[in-house]
């Protein structure tokens, strides 16, 4: 029964996230999926020590997109070309996209500041939800 309970709980949180990407994205889950690989990767140089001095840090490439997402290589490149038009992201000299900004401010947080607020309420309720889940689950049986 409770692992019904703690699915239900991650389904709901889940669903709700897609669907609001979703609408935020124009109904293109794909450029959710690059622009968070990228936000991934771009977060992870950061949290390694890379500075805005080595660009590279947190570049990928088109075809390692496409093998991460399971996109097919073809349409990672065409919704690339899109997420750039909008300045969201850059291609370095090395030929490898990566989020565009400095400094923690980018035209991509920028534009999807409601969408970052709402997914942070969302999350706020999921985290009350599974402690709420996990109190039950660990108090001694009535």
């Amino acid at each position: 029964m409770r692992y019904c309970e703690f699915q239900y709980a991650f389904i709901q949180f889940f669903t709700e996230h897609l669907v609001d990407c979703r609408r935020s994205f124009d109904g293109n889950l794909d450029d959710v999926l690059i622009l968070a690989i990228l936000g991934q990767s771009r977060i992870r140089a950061f949290l390694n020590g890379a500075s805005s001095a080595a660009p590279t840090a947190a570049t990928i490439g088109a075809s390692r997109l496409a093998d991460v997402s399971g996109i097919p290589r073809e349409t990672v490149r065409r919704r690339l070309a899109g997420l750039k038009k909008r300045g969201w992201v850059i291609q370095g000299d090395d030929g490898g996209w990566e989020i565009a900004g400095h400094g923690g401010e980018s035209a991509a947080r920028r534009d999807l500041a409601e969408l970052d607020r709402r997914n942070m309420a969302r999350m706020m309720r999921f985290h009350g939800e599974l402690s709420r889940l996990i109190a039950r689950y660990e108090a001694p049986p009535d």
